[in-house]
């Protein structure tokens, strides 16, 4: 289209310049056309284009200065998610004036950012994603019974069939009964220690009437929860703040009958950052979450629950506040660890189960090219990257064995990877983490590797010819006028000699 309009152009002035006989008109259609065409670029130059309408001193969509600070403590190593979730436009209530616009965020923050804003022409290809990113986000705290992962023992069996294990076989029909005697205890032990964020006591048909709930701290027990005068067969206990412990202790000391307990269930629920690691595995360090919006938001903010033990608060200004998520991986990664997905609900599931240390050198691969892989992978060493500009990035590492070498961008057959100058072949390219790039890098040693954008490339051509296609259009319309203007210096210049000679003879 620019092209087109290049030509159009062209052709127009050329038209025009040649239907002008007299020579002082004909420069003053130049000269007009080099003034236009100058006047035109330098507010793209300037940035003047983006003036800002509500204070024409602002260059760029009116933001408070809020924002500036905001921008100056994001990372430019991760991705930040704007929310609540928005469409293509959206309209700002600040205390200058109401601000309506469609995409500003290129003008505000210099940082990567996920704004969810497309336009009416262009949907994101990763929308899926983006509405899945913003379901986890807006979702309660997802936690996971773990009773069942762990050892029971108790101070006494009241009958036989009914031991202590059968209070965590996740079975309703299965019972514990303790002996006839108080107090009684219940024990659960795990192998490793867990983040315990609330407790289920599904009572049989005998019921503790006073009891305490410890959890042992490495030195001693701690009691978490008391109760007294129960009279309930089912008690839900909510910890605040989650409990990090390797067991639990159940302390019954007095029964509603018969002078034992008995219990079909219990249910100890522990956090799984679900939440958290997933927007880790996409990069996303920090949250911003935007209060002034009052058109063209999909969400209320109040129907965000944002849990502080995951999406750690920051700071808080009037319009904005900032939210840094506990677990990130960088823009870029290496991983030795191959996982296998279909569908993003598949991918959150598995990331919910796995712990972190996993997950950072983890990729996940689809499965339509899970079996182009070769499994075995190495970790490699001394790994740092750099970003040289937008569209190249630098990485240097060390390795004894094949990695995959994890890029946080939208996945693009045309961004290519060389190592040590040499160009990695297409088919080591996989689409990774739902959306990303990801390359298998098969060489050892120290390693330079480039990422690179190659239409950058074509575009840079574009410009250069873009500035000297016009100025050889100009020179090609003007070819008469310059040739004369040539002979008239040659001939001022030839007779000025002639009197220099004359004068020194």
């Amino acid at each position: 289209m620019l092209l087109s309009y290049s030509i159009l152009i062209g052709i127009t002035c050329s038209t025009l310049y040649h239907k002008l006989k007299k020579r002082i008109l004909k420069i003053f259609c130049l000269s007009l056309i080099v003034f236009i065409l100058l006047s035109a670029s330098y507010p793209l130059m300037t940035g003047d284009v983006t003036r800002n309408w509500l204070n024409p001193k602002i260059k760029g969509s009116y933001f408070p200065s809020s924002y500036v600070e905001l921008n100056s403590m994001l990372s430019s190593k991760h991705w930040s998610i704007l929310l609540p979730q928005r469409s293509t436009y959206v309209v700002y209530n600040f205390t200058e004036g109401p601000l309506g616009c469609g995409n500003p965020y290129p003008h505000i923050f210099s940082k990567p950012i996920i704004s969810g804003v497309g336009t009416e022409y262009i949907l994101s290809e990763n929308l899926d994603l983006i509405n899945k990113i913003y379901e986890v986000i807006s979702r309660n705290v997802v936690c996971r019974n773990i009773a069942p992962e762990g050892n029971a023992s108790a101070s006494s069996v009241g009958k036989g069939g009914c031991e202590a294990i059968k209070a965590i076989d996740n079975q309703m029909r299965t019972v514990w009964s303790s002996g006839k005697s108080m107090p009684q205890w219940l024990e659960i032990k795990w192998n490793k220690t867990q983040t315990v964020s609330g407790i289920e006591i599904i009572f049989g048909s005998t019921y503790a009437h006073n009891y305490i709930i410890f959890s042992w701290s490495g030195h001693g027990w701690v009691a978490q929860v008391s109760v007294k005068n129960n009279n309930f067969s089912i008690c839900k206990h909510v910890f605040h703040k989650p409990i990090r412990t390797k067991m639990l202790l159940f302390y019954f000391y007095k029964a509603a009958l018969s002078d034992m307990v008995s219990i079909r269930e219990i249910k100890v629920y522990a956090q799984t950052w679900a939440a958290s690691k997933f927007l880790g595995m996409i990069g996303i360090k920090h949250l911003i979450l935007e209060k002034n919006i009052v058109l063209g938001n999909l969400s209320s903010i109040n129907d965000l629950k944002l849990n502080d033990w995951e999406f750690i608060p920051v700071k808080e200004w009037k319009e904005v506040a900032l939210f840094k998520n506990l677990y990130a991986l960088e823009k870029i990664y290496v991983a030795n660890n191959l996982i296998k997905f279909s569908g993003l609900d598949e991918m959150y599931g598995t990331i919910s189960k796995l712990e972190w240390s996993t997950l950072e050198h983890s990729v996940f691969v689809n499965i339509t090219r899970w079996d182009e892989l070769d499994k075995r992978m190495l970790m490699p060493e001394d790994f740092v990257w750099v970003e040289l500009s937008p569209i190249r990035y630098e990485v240097h590492v060390k390795t004894n064995g094949p990695f995959i070498l994890v890029f946080l961008e939208n996945y693009d057959r045309t961004w290519k990877v060389y190592v040590n100058g040499i160009l990695v072949p297409e088919i080591n390219h996989y689409r990774v983490n739902g959306f990303a790039n990801g390359w298998l890098i098969n060489a050892k040693g120290k390693l330079t590797i480039t990422i690179k954008y190659e239409p950058q490339d074509l575009l840079v051509l574009s410009l250069i010819a873009s500035t000297i296609l016009p100025i050889f259009l100009l020179m090609f319309l003007s070819r008469g006028e310059i040739k004369r203007a040539i002979l008239s210096i040659q001939h001022v210049l030839k007779n000025r000699f002639k009197i220099f000679s004359l004068l020194f003879q």
